[in-house]
């Protein structure tokens, strides 16, 4: 007989006998099956034909399928498809020999209908059946199942048991991840952990009501990191147990969950970073806190816990004094409906420990005390920023400040009226920028009686605050750039501009500080000669009441330094009288652009930038006012070596000039001193007193123009 015809033959035999059992487009050959336990295999069943296909080849030994569980087929990247059994339902089997890896992030695809397929039975048997059937536990490589069925929503149930025990880094890593039709999670009765091996494995699962037990009580690094992300339908949180806690532990384990009620206690005193970050973030049926016993926190351990949880109304005690870099940061940011805060007991703050705890907490009517004095970077920034209701700040006792510790943090609060003291004489780069931004309903101002500027320190202090009616007194004589940049930018109320003394100016100082006060109708003295790079820049743009100008004395110019100060004011200034002579000292001189839109849209025929030495005209009824004399007897003192002469109404911003005569018959006067005067009320000119030179009659000048 021909051989090969017999070879043939007998193949042809042996596909025609299986062909009613093989999954259709499988042409493999195919392999007796061994006499091992019953159900040595993992099952998909639906009542509908179905089909699975791996997307790519990961596992690293062999699988099979089979439809009947007596006729096995090599399993392959084309996949198979599922067979009706004489119930009627459709059903496909797998196993393995010699895998110690199935996926390794390169999941399978289930064609069906939504929530049409289940499967069951033991995963181990996927990676050696016959380990399974023998009462083994096969060996598992990392990332043995990651990302298995990732997206399969035609999944409707997991297997009951994922039996291992020796867990490996990122086992199960998203197993399930986006199975939104999953109800059902397999049991998990490890006790023992690895490195990210409930990575995301329920992420997504929107049906999923149940959260299988998790009796591990020694934690490892991203153990359970995202495992119950955005499962929406989760009612109810498993127990907690662990009482020492590893990096990110439980980080974003809830995160979404909007089902969930009540948190599962949280025993844990042994913190570690990130431990609870993100943990019920967003969980917004969540109505109570579970208690948080810790004393010595981690860095970043409560990081926006319970961000957006919309129904928590009471917040848990919070009795760590030893905190740590972002421990409480956004801790409770959108909790709208909380309204008693936890105490923080805490004296010595950590970098960002406070940052944005309560932003946006829009019920918090009173914030909790706050006792700290040693401060760190950005410790309180935005800390009740948007906090809509409060009306009553905590006193802020530190003296030894940080770089951005207060910034933003009452930010956008419209109900506070009153503002804590700031008793700090030396300053940090933006210590209180923003501080108050858009507190409408502050009606005063703290004192700040520091000396010592810093960089950015009252940027924006209080910008937008509009029923400010009266500005804190500013000291400083050296300034910090951008010290004062935005200040009091949009205070529709402030009628009156804080003296300015300053001398030593820096970049971008003054820049927008009284940008859009549109009452603002008295301006300050600029007496610095020398000037920096946008020092005044904007200072008073759109300030549409002011109609005054300060004399401007400085001669040493820079870039920008006047760039569009009193655009589109009421200035009204003229190229020819009538008006109070004012200009730029003929002896300045001039930097780029110094002068650019400087008195763009303004009121009067002169509207462009001014050239040094040129004199224009101030139209202002009554600005300057005529100098008068003391009449208490004190306008003229003197003996044999000393003269004072006294005027009592001095104006800020303008040159006075003493003049002397021996008599008013020739009309001749001499100029005996000029003063730019820095703070409205009385001045006094004092000068030695030559007794041979008969001096008897005195006037003052007030002008705008440097004598």
């Amino acid at each position: 007989m021909n051989t090969k015809i017999i070879s043939a033959l007998a193949f042809a035999g042996l596909f025609a006998a299986a062909a009613s059992a093989a999954p259709a487009g499988l042409t493999e050959n195919v392999t007796s099956p061994a006499p091992l336990g019953q159900n040595a295999y993992f099952t998909f069943s639906s009542t509908n034909t179905f089909s699975v296909r791996p997307r790519t080849k990961t596992w690293n030994g062999t699988l099979e399928c089979s439809t009947d569980a007596t006729t096995w087929t090599n399993f392959t990247t084309a996949g198979a498809t599922a067979a009706v059994d004489s119930s009627g339902e459709y059903k496909l089997l797998l196993r393995g020999t010699g895998n110690n890896r199935i996926a390794g992030n390169g999941g399978w695809d289930i064609t069906a209908a939504e929530g049409t397929v289940a499967c069951s039975g033991n995963i181990e048997t996927l990676l050696n059946y016959v380990q399974v059937a023998n009462g083994e536990h096969p060996t598992m490589t990392d990332e043995c199942f990651r990302g298995l069925f990732a997206n399969c929503t035609a999944l409707i149930s997991a297997p009951t048991l994922l039996p291992a025990t020796n867990l490996v880094h990122c086992c199960y890593t998203a197993m399930f991840a986006g199975c939104t039709a999953l109800t059902n999670a397999p049991a998990l009765p490890a006790t023992t952990l690895a490195l990210g091996c409930y990575d995301g494995m329920f992420r997504g699962c929107t049906s999923l009501t149940t959260a299988p037990v998790l009796p591990a009580t020694t934690l490892v690094t991203n153990c359970y990191f995202l495992m119950f992300y955005d499962c929406t339908g989760l009612t109810e949180a498993p127990e907690l147990p662990a009482t020492n806690l590893a990096r990110d532990c439980y980080a974003y384990m809830f995160n979404g969950c909007t089902g969930l009620t009540e948190a599962p206690e949280l025993p844990a005193t042994n913190l570690a970073f990130g431990c609870y970050r993100h943990m019920f973030r967003e969980c917004t049926g969540l109505t109570e806190a579970p208690d948080l016993p810790a004393t010595n926190l981690a860095a970043s351990c409560y990081l926006e816990m319970f961000y957006g949880c919309t129904d928590l109304t009471e917040a848990p005690e919070l009795p760590a004094t030893m905190l740590a870099d972002y421990c409480y940061y956004k801790m409770f940011q959108g909790c709208t409906a909380l309204t008693n805060p936890p105490g923080l007991p805490a004296t010595t703050l950590a970098t960002a420990c406070y940052e944005s705890m309560f932003q946006g907490c829009t019920e918090l009517t009173e914030a909790p005390e706050l006792l700290a004095t040693t401060l760190a970077p950005v410790c309180c920034q935005s800390m009740f920023y948007g906090c809509t209701a409060l009306t009553l700040a905590p006193a802020l006792p530190a003296t030894n400040l940080a770089s951005d510790c207060y910034n933003k943090m009452f930010y956008g609060c419209t109900a506070l009226m009153n503002p804590p003291g700031l008793p700090a004489k030396i300053l940090t780069t933006n210590c209180y920028a923003s501080m108050f931004y858009r507190c409408t309903s502050l009606t005063e101002a703290p004192e700040l009686s520091a000396t010592n500027l810093a960089l950015g320190c009252y940027a924006s202090m209080f910008y937008g605050c509009a029923g400010l009616t009266d500005a804190p007194a500013l000291t400083a004589t050296t300034l910090a750039p951008s010290c004062y940049y935005d200040m009091f930018r949009g205070c529709t109320g402030l009628t009156v501009a804080p003296a300015l003394p300053a001398t030593n100016l820096a970049m971008f100082c003054y820049y927008d500080m009284f940008r859009d006060c549109t009452a603002l109708t008295r301006l300050p003295a600029l007496p610095a000669t020398t000037l920096t790079n946008y020092c005044y820049a904007f200072m008073f743009y759109g300030c549409t009441a002011l109609t005054r100008l300060p004399a401007l004395p400085a001669t040493n110019l820079a870039s920008f330094c006047y760039g569009y100060m009193f655009y589109g004011t009421g200035i009204e200034l003229n190229t020819e009288d009538p008006g109070t002579p004012w200009g730029i000292p003929a002896d300045a001189m001039e930097a780029s652009n110094w002068n650019s839109s400087m008195f763009t849209c303004t009121s009067g025929t002169f509207k462009d930038a001014p050239e040094i030495g040129k004199i224009y005209y101030l139209v202002a009824p009554g600005y300057p006012e005529e100098p008068r004399f003391a009449t208490d007897g004190t306008a003229l003192v003197f003996d044999d070596a000393a003269l004072a002469i006294k005027i009592v109404n001095a104006q800020s911003g303008v040159w006075y000039t003493l003049y002397a005569a021996d008599d008013l018959v020739d009309g001749i006067w001499a100029k005996l001193e000029s003063v730019y005067v820095t703070k409205d009320g009385d001045h006094v000119f004092t000068m030695p007193r030559d007794p041979t030179v008969p001096r008897r009659f005195f006037k003052v000048v007030a002008g705008l123009v440097t004598p």
